[in-house]
């Protein structure tokens, strides 16, 4: 019986630290909360639940404490620096010293339309504005703009994004297909599917990314 119940107690440590395991591999779309919170809440009642239904008192409660503990292990080692970008992640800076950072952006699994939302989000209409930008372990992504800035794209999304041209962007700003096309060409691109990124720095200049 003794034997049971620390096993009973091993396996709800070893649950807790593998369902948080899984939520922090995918951790897109989490909210304010902590993965380790939401690991608690998971799998609180579930594994609490079996024993109960036997009405087995004593094994819930090695159940419930063994979940505790491993709650109480990731929290405290979460206070350390060893620990910290392990539990929690760290930031993938996508924009670093006004460089667009392909690689990091690629890794994010963000989409352009992604980007650019949370771009006019933070009050920007422009990648050219930022100096830097990091996605962070909670998947908001922060804005540092250049000193600088002014906002003054009347349109503040992209022609191209991903490799398609967004054909009601290029209405409203006022441009044609055409005109795009002339200027793809005149950067020595030959067809939109190499650009990740295209959009009207001024009135008649385009800010393009390259797709790898």
């Amino acid at each position: 019986m003794a034997l049971e119940l620390v096993l009973l107690f091993l396996k709800s440590i070893a649950m807790y630290l593998i369902i948080y395991g899984l939520i922090r591999l995918n951790s897109k779309g989490i909210g304010k909360r902590t993965m380790y919170d939401y690991a608690l809440m998971i799998i609180v009642g579930t594994v609490a639940a079996d024993p109960l239904k036997e009405h087995n008192i004593l094994g819930a409660s090695i159940a419930l404490l063994g979940l505790s503990t491993g709650h109480l292990l990731v929290t405290t080692a979460a206070r350390a620096n060893w620990a910290r970008f392990l539990l929690h992640g760290k930031p993938k800076y996508l924009v670093q010293a006004g460089e667009f950072n392909l690689e990091n952006f690629y890794a994010s699994k963000l989409t352009v339309p992604e980007l650019y939302s949370e771009l006019r989000l933070n009050g920007h209409g422009h990648l050219s504005e930022i100096d830097w930008a990091a996605l962070e372990p909670s998947r908001k992504i922060s804005f540092i703009p250049k000193s600088n800035w002014q906002t003054t794209i009347q349109v503040p999304a992209p022609l191209i994004a991903d490799g398609v041209i967004q054909t009601n962007t290029l209405t409203i700003s006022g441009k044609s297909m055409d005109w795009l096309q002339q200027q793809l060409i005149k950067t020595g691109i030959a067809d939109c599917k190499e650009v990740l990124i295209a959009k009207l720095r001024n009135q008649d200049e385009l800010f393009l990314i390259r797709r790898k």
